[in-house]
């Protein structure tokens, strides 16, 4: 399932020589596609709403930053009531600065044309609305299988696995746990499960929906459930620049302490040394604990293109929250192979341009494959989309 807009979606150059005048030209696309916006005494204050109603707001702002000599523009991202406020990410400017944008009603990517966004580079900001997906979670497997009290047989679809030992496995419509896999053929359980035979199981990832609403949050207040704000890139935040340089999603995102500051939920910074549960990634391309994530092809060895998910925890206590599925980008596509920087490809009619790049060895290089991000809407597929996605 991939999350596509009606639009408008407006992408193009802005010129960045001066703080007021890189204010001024994003504005310029800003409110093209949509963006409600009320001037402030330093820059605006944009009011974003997605077709199912969600809402966030962004600040562009003069704050007078300059970060190592070099001017910058604060872009902040914060709740429809301004409750909960994310980190101010900043966008260097001056003289031959010009970015590129491609934003709709719901979200913006904005970065310097060819310049891959490592650490403190200040070049490139993303942010907005999630599609809120429901209720639908990844899953680890899938299959048939028999039970006799806490013995599990399998009958078909995806074998047993060791590492499912202590998961939780949905079986006939009941939740077990799972004591100990023995083989690709059996398990057992820490419960009995009775005797059945041609049951469907499910093991699911740890990576799981929400509980409810369009985006359930795990401190379970009422006034979260109608959030899917998110933003990502770098930061200058009470750490101090020279110690905390943080990649965005140009390049991807480090899994080592700090490198989660740049992610954001309603305001809850997300910092994990540990292992990123509490942070923000797409999924499934990058898991709890793994630096690099594997390389998913087709046999034929062609890439695949799959819905980019978002993914984060809620950062209470230290970011050792589970990380749940908080809903799709809009107008995006995930592919699973590198491809150029910036490079524009035809995705059925339509104009798709790829935003990230993957940086082997690098900071940010933390996932392989890039995230193309929709143009241009075709006129066959400007029908009707009233209800904002499509299989």
């Amino acid at each position: 399932m991939l999350a596509l807009s009606s639009g408008p979606i407006v992408h193009g150059p802005v010129d960045a020589p001066t703080r007021t005048a890189a204010i001024e030209n994003f504005r310029t696309r800003l409110i093209r596609a949509n963006w409600a916006d009320a001037a402030l005494a330093d820059g605006y204050r944009y009011l974003l709403t997605s077709e199912q109603g969600l809402k966030c707001k962004v600040t562009m702002r003069d704050t007078g930053r300059d970060i190592l000599g070099t001017p910058c523009i604060d872009v902040t991202f914060m709740s429809d009531d301004e409750a909960r406020v994310g980190p101010a990410h900043y966008l260097k400017v001056g003289s031959g600065w010009e970015y590129q944008i491609v934003c709709t009603p719901a979200q913006a990517f904005i970065s310097v044309l060819a310049v891959v966004n490592e650490r403190g580079s200040g070049t490139s900001v993303a942010g907005g609305i999630a599609y809120a997906g429901g209720t639908a979670q990844l899953t680890v497997g899938t299959g048939i299988c028999g039970t006799n009290g806490t013995d599990v047989l399998w009958a078909g679809g995806a074998m047993f696995d060791a590492s499912w030992a202590g998961k939780t496995i949905d079986i006939a419509g009941v939740t077990y746990t799972i004591f100990l896999v023995d083989s690709g053929w059996e398990l057992h359980l820490t419960t009995s499960a009775g005797v059945q035979g041609g049951v469907p199981f499910t093991v699911p990832s740890p990576l799981v929906a929400p509980a409810s609403g369009p985006c359930a949050y795990d401190r379970g207040s009422a006034a979260d459930v109608a959030e899917d704000w998110w933003s990502y890139g770098d930061t200058f935040g009470v750490y101090g620049y020279a110690t905390y340089w943080h990649p965005s999603f140009r390049t991807g995102w480090s899994n080592t302490g700090g490198g989660q500051y740049a992610g954001c939920y309603n305001g809850d910074l997300l910092i994990d040394p540990a292992n990123g549960l509490g942070c923000t990634r797409l999924a499934p391309f990058k898991l709890p604990g793994r630096w690099t994530a594997p390389v998913t092809r087709l046999a034929s060895g062609q890439p695949l293109y799959l819905p980019p998910w978002l993914v984060w925890g809620s950062g209470v206590g230290g970011g050792q929250t589970i990380g749940r599925l908080r809903g799709l980008i809009w107008d995006a596509v995930w592919v699973t192979e590198d491809r150029p920087l910036d490079q524009v490809d035809l995705f059925d009619d339509e104009d798709w341009v790829n935003f990230s790049h993957y940086l082997p060895g690098g900071a940010g290089g933390t996932f392989y494959g890039c995230l193309y991000l929709r143009r241009t809407i075709s006129a066959a597929n400007a029908r009707a989309k009233v209800s904002g996605y499509a299989y």
